[in-house]
């Protein structure tokens, strides 16, 4: 079959023929038919993640068609249309035994610790994989698993109720996403933002003003727009700033959700949250149940995560798209890769 390779950092993928996997008794054998490119796979590709093996393919957020199936795999068939939850749990550990797969002490992750889907075919365990209905694209449903299913579960940890204000920092793919979502709650959305043109299109997704910080004081400007500071700030960017200005966006007992990643330190005086009493919540991927819930909305035509899709590659092409998403090349907010 033919592969994306990556063999060390900062090195283009090689696209290559390796074997086709070989599934055990309780996997399933998926042809790939699309893929979204995270910045979880650029921060992989610069080194800035380690993958468990070299050399690895790449790639997390994948749907497919299922083309074999182990003996002991009862609830699906050959030819399913599938989409695939991207951790690999162990569902045994007290993490996934409360519910909270995605804090499992034994999880590794599809294209970082075992090899990923931008290939032809990728093998998995029959838990991590959902079926897609047929009114959902395959790019569409590659993207649920985690461009829609990171903010997802961020929103349930923020506890927004009804009539909030909620501020989304960055709008990239999660947070174009986030905006779909909240969308759904009955919430005012400010979004903060530097490119002009993203957030030109967060205003047909439903925002009541949008921010660019390279023009105004982002704390002070919603400060101004809400007369207290926002119920809930959620940051999508992994940047020190952007994390210590939602932190001081946020009203008196306001919420926090830290999703985006990053590896630096950020300031701030513990006055600031025992004197606010202002939460700072972790949120880290998502749970299979919050993939459920993505697809039955999707299906339901309440959600549309195709209005996301910016840019499509083939595999051949994989290195471009990674540049255009790296680079950010023609603001694209989520870029696939399609096997069609």
């Amino acid at each position: 079959m033919r592969a994306a390779l990556l063999h060390e950092p900062n090195s283009p993928l090689e696209i290559k023929d390796i074997d086709i996997p070989e599934i055990s008794s309780d996997e399933v054998l998926v042809q790939v038919k699309a893929c979204g490119i995270c910045h979880g796979d650029v921060y992989l590709v610069k080194g800035e993640r380690k993958p468990s093996k070299w050399p690895i393919v790449p790639g997390h957020e994948a749907s497919g068609i299922i083309v074999e199936k182990g003996d002991n795999v009862t609830d699906f068939g050959i030819g399913d249309r599938v989409v695939l939850y991207p951790l690999l749990t162990c569902n045994r550990c007290s993490y996934c035994l409360q519910g909270r797969e995605n804090l499992c002490i034994n999880a590794r992750s599809i294209g970082k610790d075992v090899d990923g889907a931008f290939a032809e075919y990728i093998k998995i365990p029959q838990n991590n994989v959902f079926k897609l209905g047929n009114s959902i694209s395959f790019e569409e449903g590659g993207i649920l698993t985690d461009a829609l299913a990171t903010p997802f579960h961020a929103i349930n940890r923020a506890n927004i109720k009804m009539g909030d204000t909620v501020v989304i920092f960055g709008l990239g793919g999660l947070g174009m996403s986030a905006l779909q979502i909240l969308n759904l709650l009955n919430v005012e959305i400010i979004a903060v933002e530097i490119s002009e043109r993203k957030l030109e299109i967060a205003e047909e997704f439903g925002i009541s003003e949008g921010i660019n910080p390279r023009k105004v004081d982002v704390v002070r400007k919603i400060k101004e727009l809400t007369g207290k500071g926002a119920d809930v700030a959620i940051e999508l960017v992994g940047s020190p700033v952007t994390m210590e200005q939602a932190i001081q966006s946020v009203k008196l007992g306001g919420r926090v959700v830290i999703v985006g990643y990053t590896t630096k330190s950020f300031s701030l005086e513990p006055y600031y949250l025992m004197g606010k009493e202002i939460e700072i919540i972790g949120s880290r991927w998502s749970l299979r149940s919050d993939l459920i819930k993505l697809i039955e909305l999707a299906e339901k035509g309440m959600i549309d995560p195709g209005r996301i899709i910016t840019h499509k590659f083939h595999l051949e092409d994989i290195n471009e798209g990674i540049r255009i998403l790296e680079e950010q090349i023609g603001d694209p907010i989520r870029v696939v890769l399609t096997m069609l």
